[in-house]
């Protein structure tokens, strides 16, 4: 026989999913940390956009509104790490920016702005070649007049990946 005409499971590859970057849109919902001042729970949006720089880490630009006990807005920018194992895309990142509230809020009567830090963890699992579904975990640091929250943020939803 000169040609292999059967491929046993071993020979079989999946669909490469495209790693050059991806755009996230999807449903956040936000708990504080009680012992930091933060117990309110806010639900909202997140969408980011991720370019990849080198084969296992991108740059991450992330935006974010929430909205319940208080209404805040997030400008994230940083670095996120990840690689496929099997069928999923497990990842970190780190992103820092800021993140603002407006009139009428806790700390203050106008708009107040503050530093952001968000360290993460998610993972990506594959629908289609050029769609995933993304749960992410955020630990979102920040402080307003001298009280710093720390907020878990929750992320869940599509990624379309190019």
């Amino acid at each position: 026989m000169e040609g292999k005409t059967a491929f046993s499971p071993s020979e079989v590859q999946t669909i490469p999913v495209p790693h050059r970057g991806d755009v996230f849109l999807g449903y956040s919902h936000m708990s504080g940390d009680p012992l930091s001042g933060g117990a309110a729970s806010e639900s909202g949006w997140n969408v980011s956009a991720e370019k990849k720089l080198l084969r296992y880490f991108g740059a991450v630009a992330d935006f974010s509104g929430q909205s319940g006990t208080t209404t805040q807005r997030g400008f994230l920018f940083g670095l996120r790490g990840g690689t496929s194992i099997r069928r999923v895309r497990p990842f970190a990142q780190a992103l820092f920016g800021a993140v603002q509230l407006p009139e009428s809020n806790h700390y203050a009567s106008k708009p107040v702005t503050s530093f952001a830090e968000a360290l993460g963890v998610g993972i990506d699992s594959p629908l289609t070649r050029l769609l995933s579904w993304r749960v992410e975990a955020d630990n979102l640091m920040t402080s307003f007049d001298g009280h710093v929250r720390q907020d878990l943020q929750l992320s869940i939803g599509p990624v379309l990946n190019f």
